[in-house]
């Protein structure tokens, strides 16, 4: 069957990070004549016109889920290309789809393929090389880390990878970077242990009680649905540093202007969407140099060692005794990456122009 190089169908292992991570790209689309869908993994939040849901149990879909997905394809999406996100969603799509012409495979992160055992990755990899399929994959991934570790092992003529950093992010906010009076450290996202949280609280507890001014805010949830990682006694923690969270809002500006400096301490990343919108507010960027965190660094921040409570100590306290013009002038670095590397506009150039190149 024929392509429609006009039609493409987001495949994504749940609809809310569809709607997080991807719809702004989608909406690019939309706006260059493409025509969208979406089939997504069903969670709690409001369904969007486009979209057809499945059934997902801990992001990973159910045997009815993957029947909807098959009845999708087969009847609706035959025309389509297939931008497939997550790698669960993507090691389905390969090995069961195989009669589909042509999709990219957009890997978000390789945390779920990190866990796996180094003989579980290889016996992996090995069976996507040797997998007979029609057409072309090509695998698109976010950092230099991922792509030199794909590139080591997909072997089939088949499949190619390539580079395109993070899914865009379009920030029009007028707002000037500001400085607080006593300096803040700003984390935002889910609360996971993975995201490092625990070590950004102690590094900022013991700083204060060595009667340094500074204060800590946290933006976003405990991550019940996904699996947190929390223990008890860790939950205990964190709930007694609650003074520290904000819970959630919608509103970027008012999450982007509580603080002075952005600090992510994750185990690793494909490349994060917070530290691309605060640098997109001129925040100066901490994080722990790990895979996709460490793409980010460029005149605009510091890298720390993963877990390192005393290196990151000595980061923030090298970024607290800066001048507000060393601030400013990493702030105006952090935004200019963002134009470069992360916008919108850049981001969706390339897959616009990486679709009219491939699909004929």
């Amino acid at each position: 069957m024929e392509l429609d190089k006009k039609r493409i169908c987001f495949l994504v292992n749940v609809d809310w990070f569809y709607i997080s991570h991807r719809k702004a790209l989608a909406d690019v689309f939309v706006q260059n004549d493409f025509i969208v869908s979406v089939i997504a993994g069903k969670s709690k939040v409001n369904k969007l016109l486009n979209m057809t849901s499945f059934e997902v149990k801990s992001r990973i879909p159910t045997l009815l889920g993957l029947l909807k997905i098959f009845k999708t394809i087969v009847f609706e999406e035959r025309e389509s290309v297939f931008i497939v996100v997550s790698p669960i969603m993507i090691f389905c799509f390969h090995f069961l789809f195989f009669f589909e012409n042509h999709a990219y495979y957009n890997f978000s992160g390789f945390g779920f393929i990190r866990s796996l055992s180094s003989k579980r990755q290889s016996l992996l990899f090995g069976a996507m090389n040797l997998m007979i399929f029609r057409g072309k994959r090509i695998l698109i991934v976010q950092n230099k880390h991922d792509y030199e570790y794909l590139n080591k092992r997909i072997t089939s003529k088949k499949m190619e990878v390539r580079l395109i950093p993070g899914s865009g992010y379009e920030n029009d906010s007028k707002l000037e970077t500001s400085f607080h009076s006593i300096f803040t450290i700003g984390f935002v996202g889910r609360i996971r242990k993975d995201k490092g949280i625990l070590t950004l609280i102690k590094a900022v507890n013991e700083l204060k009680s060595n009667n340094y001014l500074l204060n800590l805010v946290i933006w976003g949830e405990i991550d019940f649905e996904g699996g947190h990682q929390f223990t008890t006694d860790e939950l205990v923690f964190l709930n007694k540093y609650k003074q520290y969270f904000r819970g959630s809002s919608s509103f970027k500006s008012q999450i982007y202007s509580s603080f002075d400096i952005f600090c992510l301490p994750s185990s690793g990343e494909g490349l994060s969407k917070a530290a691309i919108e605060a640098s997109s507010f001129g925040k100066p960027l901490i994080l722990s140099n790990v895979p996709g965190n460490s793409d980010m660094i460029n005149k605009n921040g510091f890298l720390f060692n993963y877990e390192d409570v005393n290196d990151l100590k000595s980061k923030i306290l090298i970024l607290k005794a800066m001048s507000k013009d060393e601030i400013k002038s990493l702030s105006i670095a952090a935004k200019q990456n963002y134009i470069d590397n992360w916008s919108l506009k850049s981001i969706s150039s390339l897959w616009i122009d990486s679709i009219n190149r491939d699909v004929i």
